[in-house]
């Protein structure tokens, strides 16, 4: 959010081109811009990724109740999420003497570890497993079938070589001047509809939340037919369709017409053409689970002022909301807004 609201407010100010966005992040930066490169691949025109550690508690899953392990997968499996590199060009970097933490929570006792140089590793590697293996000398690959590269300065902390910057500026400066592009081919995955767009293509429902959804869709005939494979998706809605005529997905041909926007729905009898506008409710974008919404957009705190019918409870809930609040300051270099009940309006809401 912070991130994107920053660069509404630099091109208020300034002339930026959209199709220009360069998205650069080191260390901590590093490990945002993991999340934002992954995450909104259809966002930057290249991504330039040194370092970076995030939380992997997604691997102790078991350590976890059952109602907590499936949210894991929104924040915590960044790894699992590098098949979106397939349409943003990503150069992954750090030193090979990286002394810093390389995962929390840390690599077990022994454990070799390189450490922060780990995530560009670990993102390289699940890419091969994707079907994108590497290719290269070992300080230099190229993720066969992808825009991504991945560079290791030698002989470097936590820090990047002066060779090494030269080759990430040029990196850069290619897919810069070459400008964001509609591609015709996209390959997609989520866990969540929180993050559930990539180009011309929103995955507007999942059969099963925190699960992989993926998509693998190509645009042929000059945008006149469109071969698309799915994987737990109940709902697509696709752009950019003004000359459309076929569509054929999941082993089903259908006839559409061309239009700027399509959605389409699957049921037990296969895919359909639907409305744009999803009937009933649904796990859907901005509205799919509780904590993945929380605190995204703008809250207010109501703070209880009325006679409890538990003083123990009450008193608890008092305490929590101190706590939250000097929490939120701590992270987040502000005060949450809060009212007492009593002076909640129908313009809070």
């Amino acid at each position: 959010v912070d991130v994107f609201e920053s660069t509404a407010a630099v091109q208020r100010r300034f002339k930026i081109d959209d199709a220009r966005l360069v998205l650069r992040g080191f260390s901590l930066g590093g490990a945002g811009a993991w999340h934002l490169a992954l995450h909104h691949p259809d966002r930057w025109v290249a991504a330039e990724i040194g370092a970076g550690t995030w939380p992997r508690r997604y691997l102790m899953m078991n350590d976890f109740p059952a109602h907590q392990r499936p949210t894991l997968r929104i924040w915590e499996n960044m790894t699992e999420w590098a098949l979106n590199a397939f349409n943003i060009p990503i150069a992954g970097h750090d030193g090979d003497n990286d002394p810093q933490v390389a995962s929390i929570p840390r690599p077990p006792e022994g454990e070799p570890t390189r450490g922060q140089l780990e995530s560009s590793i670990r993102i390289r590697e699940q890419l091969a497993k994707e079907g994108f293996p590497y290719e290269g000398e070992p300080t230099s690959y190229v993720a066969k079938g992808t825009p991504s590269i991945f560079l290791i300065s030698e002989n470097t902390g936590h820090s990047t070589s002066p060779k090494v910057r030269q080759r990430l500026d040029a990196f850069l400066k290619e897919w810069t001047d070459r400008g964001l592009q509609s591609p015709d081919h996209i390959r997609f995955l989520t866990y969540t509809t929180r993050y559930n767009k990539s180009f011309w293509i929103t995955i507007d429902g999942l059969g099963q939340h925190y699960q992989r959804a993926d998509v693998d869709a190509r645009r042929l005939s000059g945008g006149t037919s469109y071969q698309i494979q799915t994987n737990n998706v109940s709902r697509l809605v696709l752009r950019e369709m003004d000359k459309a005529n076929e569509i054929q997905i999941d082993g089903q041909t259908l006839r559409v017409k061309s239009g700027h926007e399509l959605a389409l729905e699957k049921s037990a009898t296969g895919w359909r053409t639907a409305p744009a506008k999803w009937a009933g409710l649904h796990k859907t974008h901005a509205l799919q689970g509780p904590i993945d919404d929380a605190f995204l957009d703008p809250f207010l705190l109501a703070r209880p002022t009325g006679t409890p019918w538990n003083q123990a409870a009450h008193q608890h809930a008092l305490k929590r909301l101190e706590r939250f609040d000097q929490t939120y300051a701590h992270f987040y270099r502000a005060h949450p807004r809060a009212k007492n009940d009593t002076e909640v309006t129908e313009a809070d809401f």
